[in-house]
Formats: C-alpha cells, structure tokens, sequence
C-alpha cells in the first residue's frame, strides 16, 4: 500500500465550499444516517464548512477507539486494504470529488466524512477489524475471499441499520447524497440482513445498487458475522461458491 506524505488535497476557500456542500447535502437527505454516525461526527469534533485536516482528526479518533486514517493513492487492493483494517488504520484518498451527488471511487470526502466517525463506534470498530483479520486469514483462497469481500461490502461500505426505519452506515452509502435518496425513496430496495442472501449478491461500485441489506442493531451484525465465520468452511458456503463470479476484483 502506497502511503501519501502530499496528497492531492488543496485546504483553500474552493475545497471548504465543496466540503460545506457535501456535508450538508448528504445532512439535508432526511433521517437516512444510523445515529452512530452522528454521534461520532460530534466526537471527531469535525467541522461542518470547513476541509477538516487528516491529522487533526486522527488526533481524537486515536483517543476514542485507537484508530487512524492514512492518505493513501488509488483504489486499495485486498490484502492491503484488510491488513489495515486489522490494524485498526483506515486509507483515505487523497483527492476530493467533482461530482458532488455521486463518486465510484472512494475521495476524501467519502473516508473521511462516510467511515471516520462510524469507526468511533465501539461494536461497529471491532467488526472492521475482526473482518480484516478474517479476510487476511483467507486471502490465498480467492473463491471464500470473495465471499469475505461481498460480506464487507454490504457492511462497511452500503450497510444499512433500524432505526425508525432504514439509516445508513456503510461509508458509500453514507457520503452519496443520490445513494442515500436512493436507498430512502426506492420500494422494496432494501432487504432483511441474512449473510447467506449477502454472500451471493454481486458487488457494483459504479452505480447505484440494486439491493441493500439491513441489520437491526449493530450486535446483530456482528452476530450474523460471526455465523458467516462459523460456517465459512462448511457445505453452506462451500454451496454459495456456486454463485460467486469471477468477474469481481479483490
């Protein structure tokens, strides 16, 4: 993994209004973000109208849950990306989106506003890194490292929580204001969280998704994690390779 010392991020009056922007359009979405997110946004102390510094954060992230973020370049590869994890350190791209609704590729902006503050959560932080240590363990078995990888997708990144209805906390979901009103207004688009309905469902990260998968409390999650680990070796998922296409990039 490629860490970035000078990441393309300019702190100038353009970057604040884009940050402003952004922050409040995904805010403005209705009651779409799980109470969690919040709550960390107010302990990370991060700032509304104003381009937050990594570092800064980082300063009150250590101090609540012994995480940290890292400018990192690109789009992060498996085994990088989950030996982080494990380590409970988070890449943060290094670049700030153009457009604002809706991004493929994870910007500053979606780390940064989208999984710095769920990561302050303490159930939903040892779940990030027990999944790290989890895909480590088998990642030279690409066909059950797959499965690993659709599990956390539909999680960390367009995971969806009860909370007087459907909120989000994955950090795609999260920082996509279009994603959001997406998940919020589209019938039957969100689904009852059950990992085995999880693992066979594709990931795509270039457009709006089809389908989302909702818990009903973040002990939930972590329960149906550890029933996805339990069973991770046994004729269940051994069945659900079956359905696991190549065509994915870990």
């Amino acid at each position: 993994m490629i860490r970035i010392r000078n990441p393309m991020i300019v702190y100038d009056e353009q970057s604040n209004e884009k940050w402003h922007r952004l922050f409040h359009d995904c805010k403005d979405s209705g009651p779409t973000i799980c109470n969690e997110h919040w709550e960390g946004i107010e302990l990370l102390n991060m700032p509304t109208s104003q381009l937050p510094g990594l570092e800064t954060l980082n300063v009150q992230l250590r101090q609540v849950s012994n995480w940290e973020g890292f400018f990192s370049e690109g789009l992060i590869e498996y085994h990088p990306f989950y030996q982080a994890m494990s380590k409970r350190q988070f890449p943060v791209g290094n670049f700030l989106r153009d457009d604002l609704s809706f991004t493929p590729y994870p910007d500053y902006f979606h780390d940064v506003f989208g999984h710095l503050p769920m990561l302050t959560c303490t159930i939903f932080s040892t779940y990030c890194q027990e999944m790290g240590k989890l895909a480590i363990q088998y990642e030279h078995n690409p066909e059950i490292a797959r499965l690993i990888n659709r599990f956390s997708w539909f999680t960390t990144e367009v995971g969806v929580v009860r909370q007087n209805g459907n909120r989000a906390y994955g950090g795609a979901l999260i920082s996509s204001s279009k994603e959001l009103t997406h998940m919020s207004t589209t019938p039957g688009v969100v689904k009852a969280f059950k990992f085995e309905d999880v693992v066979k469902s594709k990931i795509d990260d270039k457009t709006l998704q089809e389908v989302f998968y909702a818990v009903e409390s973040f002990d939930h999650l972590m329960d149906e994690f550890l029933r996805f680990k339990s069973h991770i070796t046994s004729k269940l998922i051994l069945k659900n390779l079956a359905a696991s296409s190549t065509d994915e990039v870990l």
